[in-house]
């Protein structure tokens, strides 16, 4: 056991547990870099008068998932340059959050604490897109380039006439 633990720590072995740990390292990094690339995300604000009540500017109720219905994601696949995608198989590849505020979120705390209801709606809301396939081509940012384009389209067209109630980042 002695002889052992004496081979163990001479410098060689030292150094060789050294390099595989950092070699290690650096690979896990470098896949973990790799993943986030193909993981992207956009900002949506609604901007205009009705948008803190979770409405269109027609006086409709707001539904951010309309931005993963079948018209809006077969316009966007078809600005894209891989069309091999269904679109069933791009809407599992979204995924949707709300913006919240910090403050409204103690808001929203103390006022159950308190026994109260409180209601909080979002006028952000975060898209991300993750690609399937992290070794294929990143067409992450240019579907949601594509998507974005294709959404605002469709909210101007149904909901207002005005070209100035949606920011995306």
């Amino acid at each position: 056991m002695n002889n052992i633990l004496g081979r163990l720590l001479k410098k060689r072995y030292v150094a060789a547990v050294l390099v595989a740990v950092l070699l290690f390292a650096i690979i896990g990094e470098a896949y973990n870099y790799f993943i986030l690339l193909r993981f992207q995300s956009m900002s949506i604000t609604l901007n205009y008068p009705g948008s803190e009540s979770g409405l269109n500017p027609d006086g409709s109720r707001f539904n951010i998932s309309e931005i993963k219905s079948d018209g809006v994601l077969e316009k966007a696949k078809s600005k894209m340059s891989n069309q091999d995608f269904t679109t069933e198989f791009l809407r599992t590849r979204i995924a949707i959050g709300a913006k919240q505020p910090h403050s409204s979120v103690e808001e929203t705390v103390a006022a159950i604490q308190g026994g109260e209801t409180y209601t909080y709606i979002p006028a952000a809301f975060t898209i991300y897109y993750s690609q399937k396939n992290k070794f294929a081509a990143n067409e992450a940012h240019s579907f949601l380039v594509a998507l974005s384009q294709v959404y605002e389209e469709y909210f101007y067209d149904r909901y207002t006439e005005k070209n100035t109630v949606l920011q995306f980042d």
